[in-house]
């Protein structure tokens, strides 16, 4: 990745002191139930203020800034870190805090590392006002019950192991964390990107252009999607084979005991998506060009999620502890195959509560947008939409007045709530995903009682406003 400025570390480092966040005048404390696990996220500019930025009060954890702009996270029992990164206008960061499961969880500008540690259950966090953080977001989780709230001293994290998912193979928990980027809710004032009317006028004319040549837009179901696998828990495992070279060494790995179900096939198509996910032990594997030879299963490639309640929607370093990759992924950029597929369950119940995968016909070379890892982009248009982007349909749209058919609704409210993201690309037409019910036996899409009530699927898509999608800001990388 080329990005302007020069490469630079964040620093961890260990110390007792909590940064003197009380002494700074503009310090804000925001309060909370005691909670077990509590995440935060912002944005930094990289050339901003100097000194303290926030603290989690209980566990004495602070993040500060120091004049040559090298972060330091000082806290108890925390040892020095080092992670490199390249210089934006922007960094990301996000930090989970758990004493349920002894850890920390650090991810900035898209690397990432975990350490173990005695945290206690925490219920407050010190905010520097003018510290130049951006979109701040706190979400405490697991709340303690009150009477261990109360106390000073906090409680000792469990060291026996974290206990499974409440969840079953018949009502699983939401894949990825809540505040993933596939999960949250786009605020209505979110910014948008300067080139906002342009690409959606450019995404408008190729899905137009597309219905008038025979290259109508499509919702992918078996060829392209990818089945859900949902394993309970002791199931058995089977090694997958990657048949790739030495650079995959470390997913072969992750993919030493998968619990496949017997009766799995991979989806129809040259991709051969297929997907796994175990919630009782909060992991999910997914596959590129999966087959089954006689000797067991093989894949071409994939990814593998170790703490899928906790996956930030996208594949990093610490996706997999130990081993994962940022170019993990059954996707040309990092996102997982089933990150924006409407699940069947989803449909049934009228609501697709996350955002939604968009591939388009031929992307923007070389460059991408974050939450994309990486690109496959072979326009020859430098000015082309590239993977990563996330649009939304404008939120002051009333979809109440355009009778929309009802599947369409369901996509054009999951849109203007949480966008659509372009996760991939194709050589042919723009394409939305569903989940593939091969596994079941029978299609719920067809006929004048399924999902499409009736209707081609390029008829849903035909009926969808387009022309009303707006581009969120962008953060290009490559180039």
């Amino acid at each position: 990745m080329r990005l302007a400025g020069c490469a630079r570390s964040l620093v961890i480092a260990a110390g007792l002191m909590a940064c003197g966040m009380t002494a700074v005048a503009d310090a804000r404390t925001h309060r909370f139930a005691a909670s077990q696990e509590v995440t935060i996220t912002f944005k930094l500019a990289t050339a901003k203020t100097h000194g303290p930025l926030v603290r989690f009060v209980r566990n004495r954890l602070a993040v500060s800034r120091s004049r040559s702009g090298v972060l330091r996270l000082r806290g108890r029992g925390v040892r020095t870190l080092r992670i490199a990164r390249s210089a934006h206008h922007l960094l990301r960061v996000r930090m989970t805090l758990s004493a349920l499961r002894g850890k920390l969880d650090l991810i900035a500008d898209r690397r990432a590392l975990s350490r173990a540690g005695r945290f206690v259950s925490e219920d407050g966090l010190f905010v520097r006002s003018r510290a130049g953080l951006r979109s701040l977001r706190i979400k405490p989780r697991r709340s303690v019950p009150p009477e261990s709230a109360g106390d000073p001293g906090g409680t000792r994290p469990d060291p026996s192991p974290a206990p499974e998912p409440a969840s079953s193979p018949s009502t699983p928990a939401p894949l990825f964390a809540r505040d993933s980027v596939w999960n949250t809710p786009v605020a209505a004032a979110a910014p948008l990107d300067p080139a906002s009317a342009v690409l959606v006028k450019k995404l408008s004319d190729t899905i137009r252009d597309g219905f008038a040549d025979g290259r109508a837009a499509w919702i992918q179901t078996t060829n392209g999607s990818t089945p859900l696998y949902i394993a309970p828990p002791g199931a058995p495992t089977v090694r997958v084979t990657l048949d790739a070279g030495a650079w995959a060494t470390s997913l072969q790995q992750a993919f030493a005991a998968v619990p496949i179900p017997a009766n799995a096939a991979p989806a129809a198509g040259t991709d051969g998506h297929m997907t796994v996910w175990q919630p009782s032990t909060d992991r999910l594997w997914e596959f590129f060009k999966a087959r089954k030879l006689a000797d067991g299963w093989h894949a071409s490639f994939g990814g593998a999620i170790s703490a899928v309640s906790l996956f930030p929607g996208y594949y990093s370093d610490s996706s997999w502890p130990g081993l994962s990759q940022s170019y993990w992924g059954a996707t040309a950029t990092s996102l997982p195959v089933i990150a924006g597929t409407m699940l069947l369950r989803e449909l049934e119940a009228g609501v697709i509560p996350h955002a939604v995968a968009l591939n388009i016909p031929y992307a923007r070379p070389k460059v991408y947008s974050w939450p994309a890892q990486r690109t496959d982009g072979t326009s020859t248009d430098a000015g082309a939409i590239p993977e990563g982007a996330h649009f939304r349909l404008d939120p002051t749209l009333d979809l109440t007045e355009l009778n929309l058919p009802p599947m369409t609704r369901m996509m054009a409210e999951a849109a203007q709530r949480y966008g659509m993201i372009v996760r991939d690309q194709t050589n042919w037409a723009v394409a939305l995903f569903a989940e593939d019910p091969s596994p079941t036996g029978a299609s719920p899409f067809g006929g004048s009682t399924g999902f499409y009530g009736g209707r081609l699927p390029s008829d849903l898509m035909k009926a969808f406003p387009w022309d009303r999608l707006q581009l969120l800001e962008m953060d290009l990388h490559g180039g």
